[in-house]
């Protein structure tokens, strides 16, 4: 449940402070890891080392695996911070570590998610006066929805685990809708660009809504370094945190035509040829999550003084530079092995035709030889 309080004794936070994150080497972390490094704090990151860590020493880095072995991350906390940023907990057992460990811990942020919507009763959900989602539509569950949508309804159990807490543990989460950007590693983002590319039929049904929900429903999205500077943003705040949740998103709410229209716009900038998008409506968009429409940032603005997202067309324009760029590098580098293997081929070739024609000098010697041991 979404609450807010003030606390008599508010602390101003550390300039730089002892940030472990939990994650950090994809995606949101990676820029959640840049952003922390470019303010000054002191990073570790913890994870199960199967990303390759792209900052080298400037992190340090803890190996814990923390389904398998949650004493192991408790430990790690153990040592104390001044802020932890888990950006890989996904259910209520992912954060028992974190709460057995809160006596170590000045503040704890957790990135959570939109679709804890999904698992709450929509006849409760409160707007604002764009009829954009409160953070305080959270305060009814509903079963037959949670259901239908296990991620969700496993992050809302997460927070109202923190929550159930008590006062102990300084937290924060930070709900997220769908996340686009460089290095995006869920695919979704990957197949729209490719099927803009290839002239493929568009879905646009949202799951939940009306058929014509794709062209008519506004939605909320946020990049990874946007998400990054909130968290950043987060830490400067006072001690404790005068809110439990916030949305954090872009402040434009385009419908999933219009956002697929802006991605075909600068695909086309970049020189990939781009048709017309198509739209079905009773194919699914692959990448919109939730059916509550366009969350409310009023509270994010107020509370992170500061912090203001990158407009949308320019961040979109990130998202596809990146693409483009990576999509071409491994054109080059396939075309680069092509050239190497064919070279390959033709000096295994002529190594074959050398050889046989060894082996034919030498059976003719052979042959020869025999002759003359017989003469």
């Amino acid at each position: 449940m979404y609450t807010e309080y003030s606390s008599p004794h508010m602390q101003e936070p550390q300039s730089s402070s002892s940030v472990l994150v939990i994650g950090g080497t994809s995606f949101i972390g990676r820029a959640t890891v840049r952003a922390l490094l470019d303010a000054g704090h002191v990073v570790t990151i913890c994870n199960r080392g199967q990303t390759p860590n792209p900052f080298g020493d400037a992190v340090a880095h803890r190996k814990v695996d923390r389904r398998r072995r949650p004493d192991q991350l408790q430990a790690v906390l153990s040592c104390g911070w001044d802020a932890v940023i888990d950006l890989v907990a996904f259910d209520e057992d992912d954060v028992q570590p974190i709460l057995a460990a809160a006596v170590h811990l000045k503040r704890y942020i957790f990135i959570s998610t939109d679709s804890v919507y999904m698992a709450c009763e929509p006849s409760a959900f409160v707007f604002d006066e764009r009829m954009r989602l409160l953070e305080a539509s959270d305060t009814t569950h509903s079963a037959e929805r949670a259901r239908r949508d296990e991620y969700g309804n496993n992050k809302l159990a997460a927070e109202n685990a923190l929550r159930r807490h008590g006062g102990r543990l300084d937290w924060l989460a930070l709900r997220l809708p769908d996340v686009l950007g460089p290095h995006e590693n869920t695919g979704r983002q990957e197949k729209l660009f490719l099927k803009l590319a290839k002239g493929r039929t568009i879905g646009s049904a949202i799951s939940g809504t009306n058929p014509d929900a794709g062209a008519t429903l506004p939605l909320s999205l946020v990049f990874a370094d946007d998400v990054a500077s909130a968290a950043v943003a987060a830490l400067r705040l006072p001690m404790p945190f005068s809110t439990r949740a916030l949305h954090i998103c872009a402040a434009e709410s385009p419908t999933w035509q219009e956002l697929v229209h802006l991605v075909a716009d600068s695909l086309r900038s970049h020189g990939v040829h781009v048709p017309e998008p198509r739209f079905d409506e009773a194919r699914d968009t692959g990448l919109v999550s939730v059916d509550c429409g366009a969350l409310s940032d009023q509270a994010a603005r107020s509370v992170l003084a500061g912090w203001i997202p990158k407009g949308l067309e320019p961040r979109v324009d990130e998202a596809v530079t990146w693409w483009v760029q990576t999509m071409r590098e491994q054109q080059a580098a396939t075309e680069a092995e092509g050239t190497q293997t064919a070279a390959a081929r033709e000096r295994k070739r002529t190594s074959a035709v050398a050889l046989a024609e060894a082996l034919a000098a030498t059976r003719s010697r052979e042959t020869d030889d025999f002759r003359f041991d017989l003469k």
